[in-house]
């Protein structure tokens, strides 16, 4: 009867069922998402450079703000506003869908705008089903949203009305967007319930390989039950690596791609001794971490130890290899018998004592590019080679950023080096408007310069009065380590002025503090004298 009476009352069939025919609600300006994803700069695997550019409504760490309301607040109230707004935005959409006239297209977006993210879920589609709305013109609607909305929850809308009331054919749309990690996951939920499972698996297959952050997380926990050997063989290679913490996906991807059994075949290749490798180290380093351990994986030792035996017969020649099974050797016991560590331990060891390592940390720190360069770096000192003179000519060069090793060091005549290169290439006076290469650099430099007294004054005093909070308390921590009389002849001018208009109370507090106990030690002094 429903669907009778809104066929009899509802504009005549093909009536504006063209997209570009639908009136657009909102302002030129900014550019549809879709827009702006499909003209995104890519990088050699076809991902998105940047696959979190902010979007509307979001503030800089990416954080959502909806209607006053915070992605944050208190469960209940969310649930409450969650039905409340499902059930109008459900309506608007029906209305908009049967008529695009422009007040009910411009009523439909004000309360699409007005919703949490939480409306997007299975109430706001129960809802729609109940309302008995009309499949073709509510694809339509959400079509012309994802293609054309600027704002992230209409999007969101889109892509979750487009899962039950879409076609195959919308796959293209919806692989589109999920390259944006925002959608990712909403994707390939929507993917699923499109497509038929051969082809929605291969479907997210092809999106996890596009992105790297939370969208790879969330898609590869879809596909971690998968028994197609491809899928599994990509897990152990590279869907195990994201932007994230190594513990979302280590135990996953361990599981997932049959790890044991490929460590245990007859010919394990070169990309999977890398892969399991740091999937092993990712499981290890996982204790308190947000996925499962090592602890919690059955097969952890015997792969493990296939792992290591593989790498002794193979004699590798990736230093990410090597960086893994160091990484192994110092490692601790997950529920492992001291006969089984041992075991693993003694063949790490002698894995690390082959010959041929120290002449390729040397080639690499030489001739390698900027990823084999950083990997040599970090397991130079485990195999007796001094990177230190690689890394500063490299900062010279300004290939690759190397203050965090650079200050790595106990030599006084390597500190005065690495500090006339930091006045040479940093705009101390400018710290206020600088990046956040300048800033990271910054913070190591006055954490190194902690353990020499008087040395790096310029940038510790940059430090202090540059707008940066962290760099500020790792300044003042330096000098609070420094006896007074390493202290320059402005410091206590320069901490009071500091002092005086810092915004942070914390911070200020800092200085407060520090400026006090030099005060009392200075009148100490006199008072002895």
């Amino acid at each position: 009867m429903v669907n009778w009476l809104r066929a009899l009352f509802s504009p005549a069939p093909g009536l504006q069922l063209a997209p570009d025919a639908i009136p657009v609600p909102w302002p030129a300006e900014p550019a549809a998402i879709f827009e702006r994803i499909t003209s995104g700069e890519r990088q050699a695997d076809g991902s998105l450079r940047d696959a979190t550019f902010l979007l509307p409504g979001e503030n800089e760490f990416g954080s959502k703000v909806s209607n006053g309301v915070s992605d944050h607040s208190y469960a209940y109230e969310l649930e409450a506003l969650e039905r409340a707004q499902a059930h109008d935005v459900s309506r608007a959409l029906c209305r908009a869908a049967d008529d695009h006239a422009a007040p009910r297209i411009a009523n439909m977006y004000r309360l699409v705008l007005s919703a949490p993210s939480a409306a997007v879920g299975h109430d706001l589609l129960a809802r729609l089903e109940r309302s008995g709305a009309d499949p073709a013109r509510m694809a339509l609607l959400a079509r012309w949203l994802a293609h054309k909305a600027p704002d992230a929850i209409a999007i969101e809308i889109a892509i979750s009305v487009l899962g039950r009331y879409g076609s195959a054919s919308d796959a293209a749309l919806l692989m589109t967007l999920g390259l944006h990690e925002e959608f990712t996951q909403l994707c390939a939920i929507a993917l699923c319930k499109l497509l038929e499972p051969e082809q929605s698996q291969t479907a997210m297959w092809n999106l996890a390989r596009h992105v790297h952050g939370w969208g790879r997380v969330h898609v590869v926990r879809m596909l971690a039950t998968t028994e197609c050997p491809e899928i599994q063989q990509w897990l152990l290679r590279d869907g195990y690596k994201t932007s994230c913490m190594a513990g979302y996906l280590a135990y996953l991807c361990a599981t997932g791609g049959k790890m044991r059994e490929a460590l245990q075949a007859p010919a394990s290749d070169k990309r999977l001794l890398i892969g399991a490798g740091e999937i092993i180290v990712g499981l290890f380093d996982g204790r308190d971490g947000p996925g499962k351990t090592m602890a919690d994986y059955a097969d952890g030792f015997a792969a493990t130890l296939a792992y290591l035996q593989d790498v002794q017969r193979q004699r590798p020649q990736q230093l990410r290899v090597a960086a893994s099974v160091g990484a192994i050797a110092v490692m601790d016991s997950y529920g492992w018998n001291e006969a089984q560590l041992r075991q693993v331990k003694h063949l790490a060891k002698q894995i690390l004592a082959m010959d041929y390592w120290p002449a390729l940390v040397q080639d690499k720190l030489r001739f390698g590019n900027d990823d084999e360069f950083d990997v040599a770096a970090t397991v130079a000192r485990a195999f007796r080679v001094d990177a230190w003179e690689f890394q500063f000519a490299k900062q010279q060069r300004r290939e690759r950023s190397q203050w965090y090793w650079l200050t790595d060091t106990t030599d006084p005549a390597r500190v005065d080096r690495y500090v006339a290169l930091a006045m040479e290439q940093l705009d101390l006076a400018a710290l206020e408007s600088a990046d956040f290469g300048t800033h990271s650099a910054i913070n190591w430099l006055a954490i190194g310069l902690r353990k020499f007294p008087g040395k790096g004054w310029p940038i510790l005093r940059a430090a202090l009065t540059g707008g940066d909070s962290a760099n500020k308390s790792n300044a003042l921590d330096s000098l609070a380590r420094w006896r007074k009389e390493h202290w320059h002849a402005d410091a206590v001018a320069v901490l009071e002025r500091a002092c005086h208009t810092e915004a942070h109370s914390r911070v200020r507090q800092e200085m407060e503090h520090l400026l006090l106990k030099h005060a009392v030690k200075r009148n100490r002094d006199r008072s002895g004298a």
